[in-house]
């Protein structure tokens, strides 16, 4: 951890110090920029097979979402502590979530808030049993049985089902962490995930699922493109990929975006052409809890995308998931 620490303070903090200079001082081109300049530093880190500072992608996202921000205008010049607070606030450096720069602020306590001190310490504890417990000691048991080298071998399904939930189980451990921690200090910090397994459609499920990440990509990818291209489809296709990509530059993780794209665009239209024509109240609880099985096992089919090493195995399990 040392090893990471002081690269860290040695580079990125100038760096903020610095972004943040120049987003006060030179025009809108230089944003722009800087943004670009932000972006290429996540792909190299991201891309890089060594070892990086923590939670180096989140950063740079921020940094994205206020440089897009002052930009835009959306985001009003403020205080260079206000930036640094926002840019390495560390009980959300290491797994999020991306909370906007202005809600950041606005949703501060202004003095010290017991029942926000107490509910800060209730959601810690809680996700320190999810994670040391259930995802750690549970999960990692279970899924220990099941493994056998190559999880395409034995029941694939299954393994791609346990290993779905566990990192549920762990992202939503690290969110509760890290936002009891911030309550601690007086931020409440917005909600990663909903109710991601009871929806009926894959549009929805990413209304619930790393909701951060949902409305980053929106935000600062979605609307740019259909604004430029005005091609809903193809600024679905492209905010999935990037978010595929944010997770890791490689084909795995390039197929898991293009193929929630996928989703997304089918369920769009086919959901809407079943559950208009269910007129009967039977109807339409049947065909819901169709649409809510039909999403989550496309969901869990889709991670077995990224639950093998390589672009080959991983092909290999999805097809094995397939059959069974």
């Amino acid at each position: 951890m040392s090893l990471l620490f002081q690269p860290f303070l040695a580079f990125f903090v100038p760096t903020s110090l610095l972004a943040y200079w120049l987003l006060l001082r030179t025009p809108a081109q230089r944003r722009l920029f800087l943004m670009i300049v932000s972006a290429a530093l996540l792909l190299y880190f991201v891309g890089a097979r060594r070892a990086v500072p923590l939670g180096i992608s989140y950063l740079i996202f921020r940094l994205i979402h206020y440089a897009f921000g002052r930009y835009r205008g959306t985001i009003q010049k403020g205080r260079w502590q206000d930036v640094v607070t926002y840019l390495f606030f560390f009980p959300l450096l290491p797994a999020g979530p991306l909370e906007p720069y202005n809600s950041f602020f606005e949703k501060q306590a202004l003095a010290f808030d017991w029942p926000l001190f107490q509910s800060g310490v209730r959601r810690m504890v809680w996700g320190y049993f999810k994670k040391a417990f259930l995802v750690d000691l549970v999960l990692a048991a279970i899924l220990q049985t099941y493994w056998t080298g190559d999880p395409s071998s034995h029941r694939p399904l299954l393994y791609v089902s346990l290993k779905f939930f566990a990192a549920y189980l762990d992202l939503s451990a690290y969110t509760d962490l890290a936002l009891g921690f911030s309550a601690l200090f007086g931020f409440r910090i917005m909600e990663n995930f909903g109710v991601p397994f009871v929806q009926t459609s894959v549009a929805k499920f990413w209304q619930h699922w790393h909701m951060s990440i949902t409305q980053w990509c929106r935000d600062h990818v979605f609307f740019p493109v259909l604004g430029y291209f005005r091609r809903p489809v193809l600024a679905i296709y492209a905010s999935m990929l990037v978010m595929g990509l944010w997770h890791g530059l490689s084909a795995n993780w390039a197929a898991w975006g293009i193929y929630h794209a996928t989703g997304i665009v089918i369920s769009q239209r086919a959901g809407r052409y079943f559950l208009f024509r269910a007129t009967h109240p039977l109807a339409k609880v049947l065909v819901q809890s169709a649409c809510i099985a039909a999403t989550l096992a496309f969901v869990i089919l889709g991670f077995s995308l990224v639950s093998a090493e390589g672009a080959l195995p991983a092909a290999r399990l999805f097809v094995a998931c397939l059959s069974f």
